[in-house]
């Protein structure tokens, strides 16, 4: 009877152990490597997400190329339509040049402000590749008929050299000659600093 009690000590004993080890096994290697692989398995979860994203990207990109190529078209057309800094004389005569195209047109005084950078919504200056975009404000008061107004006003806005628009024009009846009308018109036109 004593052999089985010892032969049950050392069972329990042996028994024990090994519970101890797998235990010891268990909260030392399979724990931490089971974290291990689910970082892992979140790692690659999170780099198919950005695989697929950056596929629906490019698909995207693809099916918009021929568009993106034709607004590139338009802003080089657009580019190529303003003038430079240096050109702003050019752009006050064309815009003089359309009065004597209009038979009653009558240029009473021409004033231009500095050019001033153009700003974005942050208060940024606006860059076309690279280069700053400027506006210039023109004040241009001459005496004309409603018909002559209404053709230089559509010549302004027409003319494929000068980019202007017309911010506020006033009109007063000009007793001194009829059917003539007083005009002050405001004009900005964009200029690029191409150097």
């Amino acid at each position: 009877m004593k052999k089985a009690v010892i032969k049950n000590k050392k069972q329990l004993l042996s028994i024990s152990a090994i519970v101890f080890v797998v235990l010891i096994l268990f909260v030392f290697a399979y724990i931490p490597q089971h974290q291990k692989v689910s970082s892992l398995k979140k790692q690659v979860q999170d780099i198919d997400e950005q695989i697929n994203l950056t596929k629906s990207i490019l698909g995207d990109m693809k099916r918009l190329g021929p568009f993106l190529g034709q607004m590139q078209q338009e802003m080089k057309r657009f580019e190529d339509r303003l003038p430079t800094t240096k050109e702003i004389a050019s752009v006050v005569s064309e815009l003089s040049n359309r009065f004597k195209k209009a038979s009653s047109l009558e240029v009473l005084s021409i004033r231009l402000q500095k050019p001033l950078p153009v700003l974005d919504n942050d208060y940024k200056p606006v860059y076309m590749d690279g280069k700053p975009l400027n506006k210039i404000e023109i004040e241009l008061k001459f005496r004309a008929t409603y018909e002559d107004l209404a053709e230089y006003i559509r010549k302004v806005q027409d003319s494929p050299k000068t980019l202007a628009s017309i911010d506020s024009i006033k009109i007063s009846k000009d007793d001194s000659i009829t059917p003539s009308l007083g005009i002050v018109a405001l004009f900005t036109i964009y200029v690029i600093d191409r150097g």
